[in-house]
């Protein structure tokens, strides 16, 4: 295993640099409670760009609060990074 390791972090002076580079996220979300705030509906859309994936995604949400100890929620998430999600806790 330590010859693996060592391997692993061998350097070589082959000319040829490396780089690569990172990736950012951008995200804006709102909530709307009413109801004494027992109910509400959010929305969540996010934005990854400069890395290898680039995608947006939109999360919507119904929240329902009747009593402090008791939650429910429905969530809805699209995306076009060719997966479709559909999420209920």
């Amino acid at each position: 295993m330590g010859d693996s390791v060592k391997k692993t972090f061998t350097y070589s002076a082959n000319g040829n640099g490396y780089t690569t580079s990172l990736e950012g996220r951008f995200r804006v979300g709102a909530e709307y409670s009413f109801f004494d705030n027992k109910m509400s509906f959010g929305m969540l859309w996010q934005n990854a760009f400069g890395g290898v994936f680039l995608y947006d995604e939109l999360t919507l949400s119904a929240n329902f609060r009747p009593v402090y100890w008791f939650k429910g929620r429905t969530t809805h998430t699209c995306s076009n990074a060719n997966d479709y999600k559909l999420r209920r806790n």
